[in-house]
């Protein structure tokens, strides 16, 4: 993978924009846990020589002052507190002017008086330091004042294409599909061999790819045991609160507990189906699949799955969880411009606009705005000029041509004859991976 610090370091540069150019005020960089927070922090510093990096993972706040230190043993003596260390700091600061990262910040209630110690320092120093606070998504953390907030978001699709020499496109959105762009499971992927021996060599119970789901929720629960079940049990379909707790055992009240903290840490969401009955879902390709085919089971002596198990992974990342990721993105593309399509807002993440029937085609999403209706249909291989005749005329069951807007998705391109129909319709638009805008 290359060093694809350029990209995510974009993140870097929105501080610039958003404060006075002398003023240093406090950076909070947040993102999911694994999203490549801290990797694009240690790249920053290695491309800005004299700024700093600290880390409080599995380090008391009341050691962490000796132990920075030793780290950077050449800038700092012995320090026994924060005030000593941020003495020692401000000496430093003054002639580099870094950037100094704390990672791991958040969710511990240890750190007030590096807090208060902290607060000091930037009173005093408002111009010759910029300091960025690492924290994980949802995790707590105490008042800090004004503060510049940054959110480092997964690496989608088209960043995925950049970031390996040796991978096509196609294969490039079944990786982001199943990583889920999380930086900590793309950098596994070897683009030296096949996308199956990749996914072989993922499914085994000591490789940091099937270690990932058990690491998070360690990070964010105490007993992830029970909530394991829980993910399990809707990982197999069961999504309504009744059936989850039928699944498990487990009384509705205490499902109804644990699924809020499932929610908290963002592994589940809850929606609506057709009905409008409240479900709940996992959000993350990634955690569907864990559950749904390792979590439960066996491997051989050496800590692999069956070539079964190993099928059924791929199939199911093949044929279901890659089209709704692309669908999802074409409905991303259709929001960003819907100022192409209509005059009104088009509402393409509400349940009852997808996988809509009309006369025996369903449509990723169909919506009628102001009168005009919006369809979207994708595919995963070009598609046939018989699927665009069909596509027609179930449209013109509802409006005429003229008064439809259609958008056809294709993960592998088109055919000429879809061109040929693009470049003569207005209301014709093809997407492809490359042209999501993303």
């Amino acid at each position: 993978m290359k060093n694809i610090f350029d990209i995510n370091g974009r993140i870097f540069d929105e501080c610039k924009e958003h404060r006075d150019d002398n003023e240093r005020i406090p950076m909070l960089l947040t993102g999911e846990y694994g999203i490549g927070k801290t990797n694009a922090a240690l790249l920053y510093c290695i491309r800005n020589p004299g700024s700093l990096y600290f880390s409080f993972k599995n380090i008391d706040s009341s050691l962490a002052p000796s132990i920075f230190a030793k780290r950077y043993s050449n800038i700092f003596s012995e320090c026994y507190d924060w005030k000593d260390f941020f003495l020692q700091l401000e000496k430093y600061a003054k002639n580099i002017v870094p950037a100094v990262f704390f990672d791991d910040y958040g969710d511990r209630n240890d750190k007030e008086e590096f807090l208060n110690c902290l607060n000091d320092f930037l009173n005093r120093n408002k111009y010759i330091c910029q300091i960025i606070l690492i924290i994980n998504k949802g995790e707590r953390m105490s008042h800090l004042g004004e503060a510049l907030g940054v959110v480092m978001q997964e690496f989608n699709p088209v960043i995925v294409r950049k970031a390996f020499d040796r991978i096509s496109e196609a294969d490039a959105f079944r990786l982001s599909a199943l990583t889920d762009g999380y930086y900590e499971l793309l950098k596994l992927y070897n683009d030296e061999i096949s996308f199956e021996e990749n996914i072989k060599q993922f499914l085994n119970n000591e490789s940091p790819f099937y270690r990932f789901a058990v690491d998070y929720l360690s990070h964010f629960l105490r007993s992830p045991e029970s909530y394991n079940t829980l993910l399990y049990a809707i990982a197999l379909g069961n999504n309504r609160i009744t059936e989850m707790s039928d699944f498990t055992g487990f009384p509705k009240n205490k499902v109804d507990k644990y699924i809020k903290a499932l929610q908290e840490i963002r592994i589940v969401r809850k929606t609506k189906d057709r009905n409008g009955h409240s479900i709940y879902v996992i959000k993350n390709n990634y955690f569907k699949l864990w559950y749904k085919f390792l979590f439960a089971e066996q491997t051989d002596i050496d800590g692999n799955f069956s070539n079964i198990i190993i099928a059924d992974f791929i199939n199911e990342l093949e044929h279901k969880l890659v089209p709704e990721t692309f669908s999802k993105w074409c409905c991303h593309w259709i929001y960003i411009h819907q100022n192409r399509l209509s005059d009104r807002i088009p509402h393409v993440y509400e349940e009852k606009n997808l996988n809509v029937n009309i006369n025996g085609i369903v449509f990723d999403y169909a919506e009628t705005i102001s009168g005009k209706l919006i369809l979207l249909k994708t595919f995963t291989n070009k598609p046939s000029k018989e699927k665009w005749l069909e596509i027609e005329k179930a449209a013109l069951t509802v409006t005429p041509f003229y008064n439809t807007e259609f958008i056809i998705g294709s993960m592998n391109g088109f055919k000429e004859y879809y061109w040929n129909i693009n470049r003569k319709y207005d209301n014709v638009h093809l997407v492809q991976v490359q042209s999501l805008n993303i």
